[in-house]
């Protein structure tokens, strides 16, 4: 009798059970491609990657703040954002999907008087249909 070793089995189960594993899942590919239109400054880009109802808060302790509602108020405030700091760049770090719900550690980096500056923040995409319908941001950190 033909037996599978239960390493082979395990990695069959896994690959069956975890296909994200065998690369990027959409949503993460959504979250990649908002990150690199972001380091392009390209906020037209960035707004047809998100819904027309985009919902952007930040969280600071016990209080969640709404930072933008509307695709057109993301693409208006990104612009007026890139020409203030036309020297930030993005760079997403430790991915974690969950279903609809890409979250990740994000270092952004930019040229301040003194020299390079860099900020890390805790965020949470949740994508739809191709599109993050809503975001939540952390408090950026050194």
């Amino acid at each position: 009798m033909f037996r599978i070793p239960t390493v082979l089995l395990l990695v069959f189960v896994s690959l069956l059970t975890a296909p994200a594993a065998l690369g990027q899942s959409a949503e993460e590919e959504v979250v990649r491609a908002l990150e690199e239109a972001f380091n392009n400054h390209d906020a037209d880009a960035m707004a047809a990657l998100v819904d027309e109802d985009i919902a952007w808060f930040s969280i600071a302790g016990d209080s969640v703040l709404v930072e933008v509602r509307g695709r057109e108020a993301l693409r208006s405030g990104m612009e007026g954002y890139f020409a203030s700091v036309p020297s930030v760049r993005s760079e997403v770090e430790e991915v974690v999907t969950t279903g609809a719900f890409v979250a990740f550690r994000e270092r952004v980096f930019w040229e301040g008087a003194d020299g390079e500056r860099t900020r890390a923040a805790l965020g949470v995409y949740e994508v739809r249909d191709g599109l993050i319908v809503r975001a939540w941001y952390y408090p950026a950190v050194p």
